[in-house]
């Protein structure tokens, strides 16, 4: 959490743009946070569920989808 709320004043100080540690999510680079966001796209109903993935793309889209 202190790495977090460190993030969070550098970019309030830099931006000017509020920000907390509870809006902030640190990953081990790109790939790691592209799953994470298609992740919250899990569908844990019955109701279907569909990704637009663009085209041209980052390679891991389709393969994490």
């Amino acid at each position: 959490m202190v790495v977090r709320e460190q993030v969070a004043e550098f970019i309030q100080n830099r931006d000017g743009v509020p920000a907390t540690y509870e809006d902030i999510i640190l990953t081990n680079g790109a790939t790691d946070a592209i799953r994470v966001v298609l992740s919250l796209f899990k569908n844990e109903s019955t109701k279907p569920l569909g990704v637009m993935i663009p085209i041209p793309h980052y390679p891991i889209f389709s393969s994490t989808v």
